[in-house]
């Protein structure tokens, strides 16, 4: 399935219903990706209390945080190839915007279910 297709969004929010609930653990994503396939594209996640409740190409509104990388940095990140964190310490990934919202869904990351969605959208990527 092709990363960032309209199966891929829907896949990743199903698979995320089956996340356990983190209340605070909620942001409203904007990635601005700077240089795809077909040039610039931008999507967008919505996380309530740790679950992808919304995500699709395109912008949202009122984002808390917007994230500039090239597309395939943030592959690479999907994929599991580039931690998250060492992009942004790298300058790899440019942030602004709410951080404190950026790190209650980062935290995320530390825990065995979300390791276990995370490699599932990899594998969904990697198709």
């Amino acid at each position: 399935m092709e990363w960032l297709s309209e199966q891929w969004f829907a896949e990743a929010i199903r698979l995320s219903a089956e996340q356990p609930s983190v209340p605070g653990a909620s942001a409203r994503m904007q990635f601005q990706l700077t240089s795809g396939p077909s040039g610039a594209l931008s999507y967008y996640w919505v996380i309530e209390d740790g679950r992808l409740v919304d995500a699709a190409l395109g912008k949202v509104s009122d984002p808390d945080v917007v994230l500039t990388q090239t597309y395939q940095d943030a592959l690479a990140i999907h994929v599991g190839e580039l931690d998250f964190a060492v992009a942004f310490m790298q300058g790899l990934t440019k942030v602004a915007g709410d951080m404190g919202r950026l790190l209650s869904v980062m935290a995320l990351a530390s825990s065995s279910a979300q390791r276990e969605w995370q490699h599932k959208l990899s594998e969904l990527a990697a198709k």
